[in-house]
């Protein structure tokens, strides 16, 4: 229970004790609070007499009290900087100058009333702070934040313009739960709080809340995305994690009937073990692993981590997959949170443009980033992140990044990737080894992502040279990357900007690139079809069978609205088929089919989503004409009863043939189908005791027909 700082006792209601064990018993006891909380507190430049921190007996009545929160801007009580204003002034100078105190001293005592103080494993709470504290129980060091070194007066810390939140997870952090002695009475929680100069603007303190638990409370475990695999049949994952044990992804076909707050399915899931490693997010370790042989038009459920915390269950889905099979894709322009110095809202922004597009286009593969996910490195980057990977479709589609100058430079941005075929090539070595370019391949279209934070060109090209020799079939080829080379606004006549235009855009028509996505620029740009630096001038929002070398280049907008540029009046305009600066995010759905390519941008302000401009590449004589399609009958292998399940197993035929799965339950006249690429399926969530009978046949599309083989013979058998 809450306790006053002199002993005096803060009740608290049943709502207090958040936890109870299956028996009724509390778990946890919340001992300490903002508001509930009275603590004493030494504010003169005067150091207290040892036991201060230790011991409940100490004669503290000569101190100040209140409860929190605590501080001064400019000795007086006004906001530091994003909200937060002071409850109670603190003296901030030094008697006779102008000097900042440099360290404060608060004590309280607190009780444990509910719960066994025998059984208690761990001890968590949250602390706001500028610009330094140490806190301790009954004399003994439980967290430290920015307390890395002070200096002989006792001044050091963080100097950040606005209090930052501290984390306390005594256990968790290796504090032996047993050497901090508690008691059932009296337990002493003291703070030393440090000013970071004698000249600062500012001190705050606020320990908001402070819990004694008898059960290890669950490992977070956040910022999950699922991102692009190295070809339409993969997933890359990745997560944050506390705990540093083995960690999973379980991931399990979609069981009929499923719906959000079921139990996971564990028995049916697969488990994919994860790669860790430290984050450089404090107390996290960075997860990743790869989803491997997915079947086309499945909806799988998923979640990450493992016994010290799971995530909550996420869900996708999959369409067609298939070399020239056709798909669509979003992309986006520089997110940037914390661009406008409002996190809160651009993350609002950005969830919204997600949410439209996706309502607009569920069918979406996956989502292209021009990069930019966040504004700042350092102490606000982490909370950026979190605000990037909030909206719900970054755990639903599939994500690409691109490296922006933002993300550049800190090994977040690759503890928050899972890139696939990444290469040395185009590497930023102080963003991480897999912060080099990229390429995957899509239903037969090779997407190669380059870093254009490492100016090398030369690199650059071997890279793509690379990637083509990899995958010389691929029917369309689109390069991605942040710097805009072909943009109408602030940075068009960059110096490094230049540089690139003089140089990349000989390389893309020499290599015959279709189109180039691009951001940073915070305007949207279209270009003509340009043939390295000259541009093929045309009035037409389409062109048929464009020449070898003829590039298509479009510069994207916010799309989350968090910063925009005007445009530039200095710049060059003859490559500009379309601009717009409207002060508004937008979005660009990229429909892919064998014979062309089509960019529809949409302002993402409203959920009307108005088109703000579209253009068409269209082929007529990228095949053959076709030859008829002979597909064999096909024939089952094996089937096997499980529970509540069937697996079946057949015949492989020709390349490029897909399987269709129908099965009917003995006494109906309904059949039901299921797809796959493999030659084996398993059916799932049947009725146990029941008899199936099970069919199989083969199918292809080609040019937008698909044809079927013969059905095998049928099989029945009786699921258990």
């Amino acid at each position: 229970m809450i306790v006053a700082g002199t002993g005096n006792l803060a009740q608290m209601t049943d709502s207090d004790i958040y936890a109870e064990n299956v028996s009724g018993a509390a778990t946890t006891d919340r001992v300490v609070s903002t508001d509930g909380t009275t603590w004493r507190y030494l504010d003169n430049n005067t150091k207290p007499a040892a036991g201060w921190d230790s011991n409940a007996d100490f004669d503290d009545s000569a101190w100040s009290s209140g409860k929190g929160s605590f501080g001064a801007k400019n000795g007086k009580i006004a906001d530091l900087g994003s909200g937060f204003v002071p409850n109670v002034l603190l003296n901030q100078y030094i008697s006779g100058t102008s000097n900042d105190v440099p360290v404060y001293y608060l004590r309280t005592k607190f009780d444990i009333d509910d719960v066994d103080v025998s059984q208690v494993k761990e001890i968590t709470g949250t602390v706001l702070y500028d610009d330094a504290a140490v806190v301790t129980i009954n004399g003994k060091k439980i967290a430290g934040f920015d307390d890395g070194s002070f200096d002989e007066n006792g001044y050091g810390g963080s100097n950040a313009g606005a209090p930052k939140t501290g984390t306390v997870s005594a256990a968790s952090d290796g504090i032996d739960i047993g050497s901090l002695n508690l008691k059932a009475k009296d337990n002493v929680l003291a703070v030393e709080l440090h000013q970071g100069r004698a000249n600062s603007s500012d001190i705050y303190i606020d320990l908001k809340d402070l819990t004694v638990s008898t059960v290890l409370p669950q490992k977070e475990v956040r910022d999950v995305s699922l991102q692009i695999g190295a070809d339409e049949t993969k997933r890359n994952l990745t997560w944050l994690g506390e705990s540093g044990k083995a960690s999973y992804a379980q991931v399990a076909v979609k069981p009929s009937g499923w719906k959000e707050g079921d139990e996971f399915p564990e028995a049916s899931a697969g488990k994919y073990r994860a790669d860790q490693v430290k984050s450089g997010v404090s107390g996290f370790y960075s997860n990743k692993t790869v989803l491997k042989n997915l079947d086309e038009f499945t909806s799988y459920i998923y979640r990450v981590g493992n016994d010290d915390g799971w995530s909550e269950t996420y869900t996708f889905a999959t369409q067609d997959l298939g070399k020239k099979d056709s798909f669509s894709f979003l992309f986006a322009g520089d997110p940037q949170i914390g661009a406008s110095r409002n996190t809160e809202n651009d993350t609002k922004g950005w969830v919204n443009t997600l949410d439209f597009a996706t309502e607009k286009f569920p069918q979406t593969s996956f989502i292209l980033s021009a990069g930019d996910q966040i504004n700042d490195k350092g102490d606000s980057e982490e909370s950026q992140y979190q605000g990037f990977f909030t909206p719900d479709e970054l755990q639903s589609y599939a994500l690409a990044l691109n490296e922006g100058n933002h993300d550049s430079g800190s090994t977040l941005y690759t503890a928050h990737g899972n890139i696939p075929n990444v290469s040395f090539l185009g590497r930023v070595d102080s963003s991480g080894k897999s912060s080099g370019d990229y390429w995957y391949m899509y239903n037969g279209v090779l997407f190669m992502n380059l870093n254009s934070n490492n100016r090398s060109t030369s690199e650059h090209r071997a890279f793509m040279k690379q990637a083509l020799q990899a995958n010389p079939d691929a029917q369309w080829k689109i390069v991605s990357f942040h710097h805009s080379i072909y943009s109408a606004a602030s940075h068009a006549t960059d110096d490094d900007i230049l540089e690139r235009r003089s140089e990349l855009p000989r390389i893309f028509s020499d290599l015959d690139i279709d189109a180039v996505l691009m951001g940073h620029d915070h305007c949207y740009t279209r270009t003509y079809l340009m043939d390295a630096n000259d541009p093929q001038t045309s009035d037409s929002n389409s062109v048929t069978d464009p020449k070898d070398g003829q590039v298509f280049y479009l510069t994207a907008n916010s799309a989350s609205g968090s910063k925009y540029y005007k445009y530039n009046n200095d710049s060059l305009t003859d490559f500009i088929a379309l601009k717009d600066q409207s002060n508004c995010p937008t979005i660009t759905n990229v429909e892919v089919t064998r014979t062309s390519l089509t960019f529809t941008t949409y302002f993402t302000d409203t959920k009307e989503m108005p088109v703000l401009d579209s253009f068409r590449i269209t082929r007529t004589d990228t095949e053959q004409k076709a030859e008829p399609i002979k597909i064999s009958k096909e024939k089952i292998r094996k089937v096997k009863a499980g529970k509540k399940k069937i697996s079946v197993s057949y015949s492989k035929l020709a390349k490029g043939v897909k399987y269709q799965i129908s099965y009917r339950k003995a006494g109906s006249s309904k059949w039901k189908s299921i797809k796959s690429t493999r030659t084996s399926k398993t059916i799932r969530s049947l009725k146990s005791g029941s008899r199936y009978k099970v069919r199989v046949r083969g199918y292809k599309t080609v040019n937008g027909k698909t044809c079927y083989g013969k059905w095998s013979e049928s099989r029945t058998v009786k699921v258990r």
